[in-house]
C-alpha cells in the first residue's frame, strides 16, 4: 500500500467517525457518545525523518485525536517518553534502521516510532 493510500485511507476513517458521531448512540436517550477510540495497524511512523507529523498521523490529530501511548506515558512520573516495547519483542530501533530512518530520531525526542496505534478523542474518556 502507498503513503498516498494510507493518508487517503486515514481521511476516509477520520470522515466516517464523524459522521457516526454526528448519528449518536444507536440504542437511544439512556446512551450517550463518551468519546471515540480508533485502535489498528497503520503501517506508517507517526513523524517525518524531520519530527514533522506524518500524513497518515496528521489527519488524525488535526481532527483532534490523541495517541494513547504519548498521553499516558507523558502524564505519568515516567516523562513523556513512549516506550519503546512491545508483547512479542518488536524493537523500534531495527526497524528504524532497517526502513531507512535515522536512529537518532530517538535521542531527538522523536518518540513515535510504534505503527500501531491507539487513537482517542471527546470529553468522557480519560486516561
Amino acid at each position: 500500500m502507498s503513503a498516498e493510500a494510507r493518508a487517503l485511507g486515514a481521511r476516509l476513517i477520520v470522515q466516517r467517525v464523524a459522521e457516526l458521531e454526528e448519528r449518536g448512540p444507536p440504542a437511544g436517550p439512556q446512551c450517550r457518545h463518551l468519546g471515540t477510540i480508533v485502535t489498528g495497524d497503520f503501517n506508517s511512523f507517526q513523524r517525518e525523518q524531520d519530527g514533522r507529523c506524518g500524513q497518515v498521523f496528521g489527519a488524525f490529530t488535526e481532527a483532534g485525536f490523541e495517541d494513547a501511548c504519548t498521553s499516558f506515558w507523558s502524564k505519568g512520573e515516567r516523562g513523556d517518553v513512549c516506550p519503546f516495547s512491545s508483547f512479542h519483542d518488536f524493537r523500534p530501533s531495527d526497524a528504524l534502521a532497517q526502513l531507512g530512518v535515522p536512529p537518532h530520531l530517538e535521542g531527538r525526542g522523536i518518540v513515535h516510532a510504534h505503527i500501531d496505534w491507539i487513537l482517542w478523542r471527546g470529553q468522557g474518556l480519560k486516561l
